[in-house]
Order: structure tokens, then sequence, then C-alpha cells
């Protein structure tokens, strides 16, 4: 297969190239790997709760009485009374009539949008959303316009160009930005929508537990009415320490569907042991505010340090820290000399984050402590100055 050689070493020439690096332990701030003990500064784990004695106990009571796997379609009878406590608990968090479960995120964002809209409608997209959300805009086979980063009057001029011209308009937003951990200014687009009767979709896969008062995510952090977002979307594998994806909205569209949506009649149903983690995670997520509290202080507190380095860091309250370093060839190489120094936090490149912005990503969890913190930072600055970036 040489036309795929030729790609490859296309990729490793331009420092794209991709590879699978596992850990042999659990995803917590000290792994694993082939070449020791290192910080885990990338994991998504925001609130820590994978290794959570609770969390780990509730998965293998799921094991125990339901057994390994579902067997089948929610529809085929790979239904059980664990999934529907799960999509119960979801809805309570997100404030919605109810909830339905997905394979993942993935899974869940192209499902459901190629469900909501077809040929003979518009969705209007931020240009910095999530992959999934890009795929289930194509499959939907509607006609897709996309609004500038984050620019809210942009959002109101094309729906003012087109509320008119179609039978139905969807808005799809990231609730936080998984690149810049940014949040989406979700009050304005929220009077948008409303203004010219635009369906939204909010994206919240990174503020689900991690922001608002309560922990169910980005709508709550703007003390917004939950009634306001028509799809609460947001994924088990992050704060909810799992693997899955669902969405929380009205009792008439997750009974649409579940009758419409092919993401999810043709897949097998989430397994006990997932279910029932994720089922305890956001009980957790109610009654252990000191989790998403440290994470916040973490999260200001860091960047404020790395800051001080001299790296270019965005503000922001969110646990995702990009430290954009321009160059994917500097990048990379500031991504080796951490791992030499024993801190995990890989470098960003294109197609993912748009040319010349290449970046670290770093991720912060509730369970890393301040000497941890401060490894993190004494690399950043070592390893930065060896390669001449600060």
């Amino acid at each position: 297969m040489e036309w795929i050689e030729q790609e490859l070493a296309l990729l490793r020439e331009r420092e794209l190239y991709r590879e699978i690096k596992p850990l042999y332990s659990a995803a917590q701030p000290h792994v694993q790997t082939a070449d020791g003990e290192k910080l885990l500064f990338c994991s998504n784990n925001y609130l820590g709760l994978t290794t959570e004695e609770k969390v780990v106990n509730a998965c293998q009571e799921a094991v125990r009485q339901y057994g390994t796997g579902t067997g089948g379609s929610r529809l085929l009878y790979g239904a059980n009374a664990l999934q529907g406590q799960l999509e119960q608990a979801l809805a309570e968090l997100k404030k919605q009539e109810n909830a339905l479960l997905f394979g993942t995120g993935y899974m869940a964002n192209i499902g459901i949008i190629s469900t909501m809209v077809g040929k003979e409608d518009l969705i209007i997209s931020d240009e910095l959303n999530h992959a999934s959300i890009i795929d289930g805009c194509r499959l939907s086979k509607a006609k897709v316009v996309i609004y500038k980063h984050n620019d809210y009057k942009h959002l109101e001029q094309l729906l003012k160009e087109n509320y008119k011209l179609y039978r139905r308009i969807l808005v799809v937003t990231d609730g936080v930005f998984s690149m810049d951990g940014d949040l989406a200014p979700l009050p304005e687009i929220v009077k948008s929508c409303q203004r010219y009767g635009a369906m939204l979709m909010v994206d919240d896969a990174h503020g689900t537990g991690v922001l608002g008062p309560d922990g169910s995510g980005t709508v709550a952090e703007y003390s917004l009415s939950p009634e306001e977002v028509l799809l609460h979307m947001g994924t088990l594998s992050k704060a909810l320490a799992a693997e899955g994806g669902f969405v929380a909205t009205r009792n008439i569209v997750k009974e649409y569907l579940i009758n419409k949506c092919r993401s999810f009649i043709f897949s097998t149903a989430l397994p006990p042991a997932v279910v029932g983690a994720a089922l305890q995670a956001v009980k957790l997520i109610k009654v252990e505010a000191w989790r998403r509290n440290r994470l916040r202080y973490l999260a200001i507190e860091v960047r404020a340090q790395i800051r001080k380095l001299g790296y270019d860091v965005p503000d922001g309250i969110t646990p995702i820290i990009p430290i954009i370093i321009g160059s994917s060839a500097k990048t990379m190489q500031l991504a080796r000399e951490l791992f030499k120094r024993g801190i995990i936090a890989p470098g960003v490149r294109p197609p993912t984050v748009p040319d010349g912005s290449s970046r670290l990503r770093v991720t912060l969890m509730a369970t890393h402590s301040d000497s941890d913190i401060e490894m993190l930072l004494q690399a950043l600055y070592e390893s930065g100055k060896q390669i001449g970036v600060i």
C-alpha cells in the first residue's frame, strides 16, 4: 500500500503523525506508562471520579446484577431498569422532563442532529464546534451555515436573513469548547433563537458536572432557565467518569428520537458497568461540591501562573487550558520535553485546531494536588526556556 506509506511519511514530516500510547494504570493524577510514572495533565476525568470507591463499587454491583453486557439494542430487550434510573437522574440534573442515552457522545450528536432536521431545514453552527457536530450536520442533509466563533451578532444576522426561508432552523453550539476551554455566549444565543423561532442545541460535554452552582453545566453557569434550551446534550465520559452520551430534553422529543434516531435504534445498549458508574457519579456531583470548587480554583490559578511564565494563555474558568505555541514542530518539541520531566501534556495540531494555532492542551482534575501543580509549572518553565518558546 504505497500511497498509505507516503501519506504516513508526510504526516511524520509535518509533525502531524498520531499514535496510541497506553497507560498501565487508571486515569488519575499519577499514572504508570511504558516510561515509568508520570503526572497526567490531559485527562477529561475532571472531578477525579473514575477511581472514587463509591463509583467503582456501583460499577461492580451493576455487573453482578445485570451481567457484563446488554446483548441487544434498547428496543430489542437490551434495556434494563438501571438505564432508566440514569436517564431520570440526568434529566433531574439538567432540569428537563427526560433524557435518552447513547453509546458515545459522538453517536449522540450525529444521531440527534440528523434526526431533528432534514433537507428542508437549516442548521446554524459555530465554526469551532466539535467534529461530531460537524458530521451530524453533514448527515442531516440540511443546509448548513457557519457563524464566526462565539459571535452572537453574526448568528443574529444569519437568523434574520434565513428564518423565513426554511421549515425549521437548528442552532448548535458547544457549551464549553474542547480545544480553547471558552464558553459559548448562551444568554445572547438564547435571545436570538427565541426571537426567530429557532431550536437550540447545546453540546455540554465539557460543562456537565463542572459548571454551574449545582454542576448541571453551562446553562446553569449563566443562570438561564433550562427550558430555554431544547436539546441539552452531554457525555458520561468526562466528569461522569464512564462512557457514553445523552440528551436531556422534553418527553415528546425523547419519544421522537426513540422512534427515528438511527444511532440510537441500531446501537447496542450501554453495558451495565458503565451505567452503574455514571449513575453513582451523578449522585456524587450533587453532594460533593468540593470537587467542583477545587477545580474552579485550579482553573483560574493555574492559568495565571502559566501566563506569568511567559506563555500565551487565554482567560477562562474551565479545566481546559490551551497554551498557544503556534508552530506544530515547536508544540510537539515542548510536549516531548515535558514528558522527559514527568509531565503528560500532549500537543494538539491541525486538523484538530486551525493552522498556526498548535498548542498544548492542559486539563486539570480536582484531585491534582498543589505539589502536582508545582511540578507542572516547573517543567513548563524549564522546557519552555530550553526550546525558546518563553
